[in-house]
């Protein structure tokens, strides 16, 4: 009934949704929680260490000074999206979600939306929240106010999502709320710089 598996050596969108789809075909009606920790089968070659002159350089950019500190990273076409979990739909009895990958999951709101409904048990959903190659999230703070609605239950969300807020709009006031939630984990994703905005998502 539960099944977590660390360092799997699967990163590309397609060899992560054959895993993803051979443990749902072994197990989907059984199993009750499932963590998969998605690891490279390639060692990525990291970059040479700058020089001192080098680090003092303030005509060196900051990604450049990232990429001193980073490594060469996969390509971005390798992050997983919606596809790579629509095998999991209808797991009847799949209680707790944990997936952790390199880069941000490409997933909207809708399709997020889409993957909770058609797991009826879920009450702990971990979404990938601190991707190790950070860019900007697909996922915006509003799906909060969806996942209340289709799935009240939910007892811990964690996610790598956009709640910035920085074109100024205002949230909606939240018609749908969660009875059991206790745990909600957003810190990897950028939040909303200003106290009254950071006031108004909580």
């Amino acid at each position: 009934q539960q099944l977590g598996v660390r360092a799997v050596r699967a990163e590309s969108e397609n060899a992560v949704r054959a895993v993803v789809a051979t443990y749902a075909e072994l197990s989907l009606d059984v199993i009750h929680i499932l963590r998969l920790q998605f690891t490279s089968g390639t060692k990525w070659s990291y970059t040479q260490e700058p020089s001192e002159n080098e680090i003092g350089d303030l005509t060196l950019g900051y990604e450049s000074r990232a990429a001193w500190r980073r490594g060469v990273s996969p390509p971005s076409s390798q992050a997983l999206s919606a596809t790579t979990f629509s095998s999991l739909h209808g797991a009847s009895n799949l209680v707790l979600l944990d997936i952790a990958h390199r880069h941000p999951i490409r997933m909207a709101d809708a399709e997020l939306v889409t993957l909770v409904q058609a797991l009826p048990a879920l009450t702990v959903l971990s979404l990938n929240p601190a991707p190790m190659v950070v860019s900007g999230p697909g996922l915006r703070i509003d799906v909060l106010a969806e996942l209340a609605r289709v799935r009240p239950f939910l007892e811990i969300i964690r996610l790598y999502l956009d709640a910035s807020l920085d074109d100024d709009r205002s949230l909606p006031s939240p018609t749908n709320r969660f009875a059991s939630l206790h745990t909600l984990w957003l810190n990897a994703g950028p939040i909303a710089a200003t106290m009254g905005k950071r006031c108004r998502i909580a």
